[in-house]
């Protein structure tokens, strides 16, 4: 069984698809990792479709602003820091 979430619905039933055609039992989640409040309700999906117990964790979120670090707003830096580091 496989428990996937991405923050675009049209990504998140591909990938649904695709792995269901290989044969998994696939539920998904709409969440922004960058959002604590997301963070925390998907975490709480998939404790109780997995009655508390997760064997395997992947995180393979991350992002990055494409330009010089000195132009970055206060905004820029709290994103890239909610996903690439908060959300692991």
């Amino acid at each position: 069984r496989v428990h996937t979430c991405a923050r675009d619905e049209t990504q998140l039933q591909e990938t649904s698809r695709e792995w269901q055609a290989k044969g998994f039992q696939v539920t998904t989640s709409l969440c922004d990792v960058s959002s604590r409040d997301q963070r925390e309700k998907l975490m709480e999906t998939v404790s109780s479709l997995f009655q508390g117990k997760l064997n395997i964790l992947v995180n393979n979120a991350g992002t990055c602003i494409t330009k010089p670090t000195t132009e970055y707003t206060a905004e820029d830096f709290s994103f890239l820091m909610a996903t690439n580091l908060e959300s692991a």
